[in-house]
């Protein structure tokens, strides 16, 4: 189970949301410089933030950005079996992990293109160094080409 997957506008999700501020929050006072202000009082214990994590390692994030995360570990396992990243838009043993590489490659090449994109360099350079392969036309006729 993710945190992700409560159904919105729900009481839980509420709750979710307040936590995740919570935390935010934390994190700007941990990177925020010292000052002779006193600095409010911390709303999250480590047990707390340690009992989330338990529940959903993602769970700090946006949802957007925990399922981004989520088909990363997923890309991460296919190659691990597969040998590669290049996951195929046919792949029906996870459709979702089949479409969001192809979006990775639709963001690369908009951002290639000097357009508006989503992908973040950080993104990118995680991408690639697990070998993602950001044209898989080009990486199929080169491996074709030294059979």
């Amino acid at each position: 189970h993710h945190v992700h997957d409560i159904p919105l506008k729900s009481k839980l999700d509420d709750w979710v949301r307040s936590v995740r501020s919570q935390f935010q929050e934390l994190q700007q006072q941990a990177r925020t410089p010292k000052t002779n202000a006193p600095s409010p009082t911390p709303t999250m214990s480590r047990e707390q933030i340690q009992a989330m994590t338990e529940l959903d390692l993602h769970w700090y994030l946006a949802p957007r950005e925990a399922q981004w995360e989520r088909r990363y570990f997923e890309l991460l396992q296919y190659k691990k079996q597969h040998g590669d990243c290049c996951v195929p838009i046919s792949y029906q043993a996870n459709k979702p992990l089949a479409n969001w590489v192809s979006t990775q490659r639709k963001q690369y090449n908009l951002r290639m293109q000097g357009r508006k994109s989503v992908l973040t360099r950080e993104r990118m350079e995680r991408l690639d160094a697990i070998g993602f392969i950001w044209n898989r036309w080009e990486h199929e006729f080169a491996q074709n080409m030294n059979v």
